[in-house]
């Protein structure tokens, strides 16, 4: 009871925060805000509490990067092997209150977002060639990410063209 009490307590807060505004528009602030409030339900209010530790960092970043990117349309390699330097930290920025992971991780995803757009962009106004074989594994279980950004470019210029081809049939 005292668990549901304290959770109850914390949404509450949370909710005035966010409706009275005290923080401002001051986002960082609000940002680990959310964070202790999250931090303090792994610890304390999960049905299962969480130690944060290395091997939580761990599952933490595999089940982050599958939501980030688990269709593996936007980030290179490369840029996930650049999050996974920080893979083990995860724990200790959110004991520190610190976001470092999380903000470097919506800014390469931001980032990618804009690569893919402009990808689409040049290659909507492309002829593509029909009578030519290709291969795509559009299951993203099956797939890695791509090495960089021209063979990221390849696979949207396929899934255009194979979402011509079904729409056409």
């Amino acid at each position: 009871m005292r668990n549901y009490l304290f959770a109850f307590s914390s949404i509450v807060l949370i909710a005035i925060f966010y409706v009275m505004n005290p923080l401002g528009t001051d986002p960082q602030q609000k940002e680990q805000v959310i964070l202790k409030a999250v931090r303090s339900y792994l610890e304390q209010i999960h049905y299962e509490p969480k130690d944060l530790n290395d091997e939580f960092s761990g599952k933490a970043f595999n089940l982050f990067l599958d939501y980030l990117d688990g269709s593996k349309r936007f980030l290179t390699q490369k840029e996930v092997d650049q999050l996974r330097t920080s893979q083990y930290m995860i724990d200790d920025q959110i004991l520190a209150d610190q976001l470092g992971f999380f903000e470097e991780a919506n800014t390469l995803l931001e980032n990618s977002f804009d690569r893919a757009e402009r990808f689409f962009d040049e290659l909507i106004d492309e002829e593509f060639d029909f009578s030519e074989e290709e291969f795509i594994e559009m299951d993203p279980e099956k797939r890695t990410y791509l090495s960089d950004e021209e063979a990221l470019k390849d696979h949207w210029r396929k899934t255009l063209k194979y979402e011509i081809l079904v729409k056409l049939n």
